[in-house]
């Protein structure tokens, strides 16, 4: 396994991989654990999938994405304006939102669900 750090402004080199993490959250969230998510074209992503989070991605050795998270730096320009979505109830997934993708997307992938 490896992680793999990828910004915004690497989205388009990792398109592939960030493709494979939408695709995992769709299957894992949307298939498996019947939450009321947006799937278009078998990916999953939300509100703050459009604010250009950073995205975390856990690596196996097929190269295949196992585990993702995304997170805001302070720098982030979006940060600081954009993050009381939850504070309004639109967060579709509660306060702890990627943090609890993350040991979901584990979860379910590493034991076949």
């Amino acid at each position: 396994m490896r992680i793999l750090v990828v910004s915004p402004d690497l989205y388009e080199r990792h398109r592939g991989l960030l493709t494979q993490m939408h695709r995992l959250r769709a299957q894992v969230f949307g298939s498996r654990l019947g939450w009321e998510v947006e799937i278009t074209a078998d990916e999953e992503r939300d509100e703050y999938d459009r604010l250009g989070p950073t995205c975390i991605l856990e690596i196996d050795a097929t190269d295949r994405v196992a585990a993702a998270s995304a997170f805001f730096l302070r720098s982030d320009r979006h940060a600081s304006a954009d993050l009381p979505l939850a504070a309004e109830g639109r967060a579709s997934r509660g306060s702890s939102g990627y943090d609890r993708e993350l040991a979901l997307l584990r979860r379910y992938t590493s034991r076949g669900g």
